[in-house]
């Protein structure tokens, strides 16, 4: 975990999602993004950074399982936002 500022996180993890980030993963991941108020960003080594609110460049990244992405917020609910999204990779398989 890093901290650029007071209002800047960003956080390494590794994607488990069997078959990695494909549409339903990404969809959820999207729709968890568009609600803080942070601008939130998932990046991969060697690909683009993507909007995490945008499900077109959440799936041009084409993550794959095991695969590691640092997600970024900036904002005044940052921490709120990057514990979301962590928790959404790890959880959008049980439903």
């Amino acid at each position: 975990m890093r901290s650029s500022g007071p209002n800047i996180l960003a956080v390494n993890y590794r994607v488990q999602l069997v078959g990695g980030l494909h549409a339903r993963p990404a969809v959820r991941l999207t729709q968890v993004a568009s609600q803080f108020a942070s601008l939130l960003t998932i990046s991969a080594p060697g690909k683009a950074t993507a909007d995490a609110k945008s499900i077109i460049e959440v799936m041009r990244l084409k993550i794959e399982e095991n695969g590691t992405v640092e997600i970024r917020a900036e904002g005044s609910d940052c921490v709120e936002a990057v514990y979301a999204l962590i928790r959404c990779f790890e959880t959008v398989d049980e439903g």
